[in-house]
């Protein structure tokens, strides 16, 4: 858990503000209710949604990392469930998939399983370009995020971004990070 690529943290100023920022952004655009937070890692994101009055699922493959969110990031609204997320049962929940898309050889088959509401991001080619990072397995254009958001029966309905690692998140910003509102079509 601790290689360098998860950000670890036992309290929220550890972790990095471009992290944080999607979080709090994020529980400006979901609807009230529950949220599934696919990939959730420690679970700060989570515990961002929940202190916001969410319900949330957190989906994370890593037993380590639910027990420290579960020692650090405890809340009331939070269940975690520790899953694989090509098996995790994604339900018509809103879904949060944060430093996720990037981490997965092939994303559709879980993009595919979601059903509402998508709000996600991926590091964008263009500005942050891949070079063989250890834990991820691509990095995205606008257009090809588009493209596989598109496969998935998604239509993306506004972009948004962050310029660096302490950025907030802003609409139509072409920064390091790529971040999309999308809905599952009919």
């Amino acid at each position: 858990m601790r290689d360098g690529e998860r950000q670890v943290s036992p309290s929220l100023e550890g972790v990095r503000a471009d992290h944080r920022n999607r979080y709090t952004w994020a529980a400006t655009k979901l609807p009230k209710g529950s949220v599934i937070d696919a990939a959730c890692g420690i679970g700060y994101g989570s515990w961002i949604l929940a202190n916001e009055g969410f319900y949330v699922r957190g989906v994370e493959i890593d037993p380590e990392a639910v027990e420290y969110g579960e020692k650090h990031y405890s809340h009331k609204n939070i269940y975690r469930q520790c899953v694989d997320l090509y098996d995790a049962h994604l339900s018509s929940d809103p879904v949060v998939a944060f430093e996720c898309i990037e981490h997965v050889p092939d994303p559709l088959p879980i993009l595919k399983k979601c059903t509402g509401l998508l709000l996600a991001s991926v590091p964008n080619e263009d500005v942050f370009p891949y070079k063989n990072y250890r834990f991820h397995y691509r990095h995205y254009t606008k257009g090809e995020f588009e493209d596989l958001l598109n496969q998935a029966g998604f239509k993306v309905e506004s972009w948004y971004g962050q310029e660096g690692p302490e950025s907030e998140v802003k609409e139509n910003v072409n920064g390091r990070t790529l971040i999309v509102v999308a809905n599952k079509c009919a």
